[in-house]
């Protein structure tokens, strides 16, 4: 589910979430899930918070070779996506 805030305007964000997948975790106590957030709409908007029934401690990372980096929030463009 995707939720946000209707910015009032006709070019407000339109967004989705597609091709979600969850490795097998290689450690018992930690898991990295993958997805990608598509911006069909006319402005930018941002990825600051994700949930889920399956854990109350979630964090945001990208990805850069082998090595996650923590980050508080990820740019979605215009017309754009985020994966």
């Amino acid at each position: 589910v995707v939720t946000g805030c209707d910015s009032g305007t006709s070019d407000k964000p339109e967004l989705s979430v597609a091709g979600a997948y969850m490795p097998r975790p290689a450690m018992d106590d930690m898991a990295a899930a993958y997805f990608t957030v598509k911006n069909d709409g006319g402005e930018a908007d941002r990825l600051t918070k994700v949930t889920t029934p399956l854990s109350r401690d979630v964090t945001l990372h990208t990805t850069e070779g082998s090595r996650m980096k923590h980050v508080e929030r990820l740019d979605v463009p215009a017309k754009g996506s985020l994966s």
